[in-house]
């Protein structure tokens, strides 16, 4: 059965950021910490196909391309 569409979109992100806020004592630096709510939100994201390949593209855009 197909998951329903009724997600609130705001809701969930405040239920991840939350999630995201009780993990990151965890991680003894930003970066770390950013790079795996990055990872988290990939694997979560809804795409046809997940492999390794997504884990090597950067979550935010290098200062060179801005």
């Amino acid at each position: 059965m197909a998951a329903s569409h009724s997600v609130d979109p705001d809701g969930w992100m405040v239920i991840f950021n939350e999630l995201m806020a009780r993990i990151a004592g965890q991680f003894g630096r930003v970066e770390p910490r950013r790079a795996a709510t990055a990872y988290v939100r990939r694997l979560l994201a809804d795409i046809d196909r997940k492999n390794c390949g997504h884990r090597h593209r950067p979550a935010l855009p290098l200062p060179a391309q801005i």
